[in-house]
This record gives C-alpha cells, structure tokens and sequence, in this order.
C-alpha cells in the first residue's frame, strides 16, 4: 500500500499466519564465542540463518503447507488432514500452531531430516523453515501525495480467480457494510480514505516518521 509507512515490523511466518506476537530470537554475538549455541543456550547448528527456533525444544521451526484449498476443504477435513500427516511422521514433530482456514497446514518444531521426509509425504505441498520477516518503511514520497496512485491490484483481485483484465463488479456498492482494516499504517488523507474512516485506533503515538498511522 502506497500510504503504508511506520517502523519496520518484525514478525516470524508462522505467527503472521496465526496472527500472535513474534518470538524474537536473541543474537549470538558474544566476543568470543565460537560454538553454535547462542545467547539463550540453544544450538542453531541445525537452522538455517534467520530460522526461529522453538525454545522449549531447542529445534529449527518449520511451516508446513499441506495439498488443500482452503476454500474447499471444510476446518473439520483440514484437522483430519494435519492429523494424519502428523500421525506419518511418527510423534517426532512438536507442533506449534495448526492452520485450518486461511490455509492447511501447521508449523512445528523439527530436525531437519524430518523436515526433509515430511517433503516426500504426497499430501505436503511444501516445507519452509519458519523465518524472521520485517515490513519496511514506505518511501516518504508516497506519503506526501494523498492522490498518488495505489499499487493494491484492484482490477487484478476483483474477481476469486485473480487476473481480471479490468474491473469486475459483484452487483453491490458498499451500502450498509463497514470495513474492519488491521493496518501497519495508512495514510488517512488519502482520496481513497478521507471521510470514510468512522473510528481510527492509533497504537503508536501520533504519526510516524513518514505521515502513516496505525489502525
């Protein structure tokens, strides 16, 4: 969004999907300091760089995204789902979260040859280490201009299966329906925004460096 900017957020993959706080992983920096256990006595031998590891059991943490449409498959059919993957891999994963509806899957802690056998299970789509993402500031340019055009991809996402070549309408115009917008910062005085905004919830204090404001 042209309009987005605040300090950069830091969140994991499987919490952004769960939508829970970011467990912040402590650096190992220590002068000195030439074996692979960090700060918090975990050993990170096994993780790729930036991979969250699960402290209650010192392992990397992957997501897991299972071969289901969520739109399709019911949250009952995708818990049965998850359940049979995680009853193939034999007790050995430690599961953190488990995703039936905006996608099917889970994120567990796991060695990474476990991670590479849950690749080879035909009802897995795919395996990824679970890593520490940031959403960055805007550029100070698309918050000054309130009238700069949005890169949101309307016309592209107006219809379910995405690509439209121009504008689909639903046959509806908004009447009697209120939008609930969870936002990393938004620019208020955009033309798309202004006077159509009934209540705005600011957690971070005032506006931000570059105009935006959290809702």
């Amino acid at each position: 969004m042209s309009s987005h900017a605040h300090r950069p957020l830091f969140l994991k993959l499987s919490e952004c999907v769960a939508a829970v706080a970011a467990l912040t992983v402590a650096l190992h920096s220590m002068a000195g300091n030439t074996s692979n256990t960090d700060a918090t006595g975990v050993d990170r031998s096994a993780a790729v760089a930036g991979q969250g590891i699960d402290e209650a059991t010192g392992l990397p943490s992957y997501f897991v995204q299972l071969r289901a449409t969520p739109r399709n498959t019911s949250p009952a059919a995708a818990s049965d789902m998850i359940d049979r993957v995680l009853a193939d891999a034999g007790g050995n994963l430690h599961v953190r979260f488990r995703y039936q509806y905006a996608t099917v899957g889970f994120a567990a802690a796991m060695n990474p040859a476990d991670a590479e056998a849950l690749r080879a299970n035909p009802l897995v789509a795919r395996v990824e280490p679970d890593m520490e993402g940031s959403v960055n500031s805007a550029p100070e340019s698309a918050i000054a201009d309130p009238n700069s055009p949005n890169p949101w991809g309307l016309r592209r996402i107006s219809q379910p299966d995405g690509l439209a070549p121009a504008f689909q309408s639903c046959g509806a115009d908004g009447t009697g329906v209120t939008v609930v917008v969870i936002d990393s910062g938004i620019n208020p005085d955009h033309t798309e925004f202004a006077g159509r905004i009934k209540r705005m919830e600011n957690f971070y204090p005032g506006r931000d460096a570059n105009g935006g404001r959290d809702i």
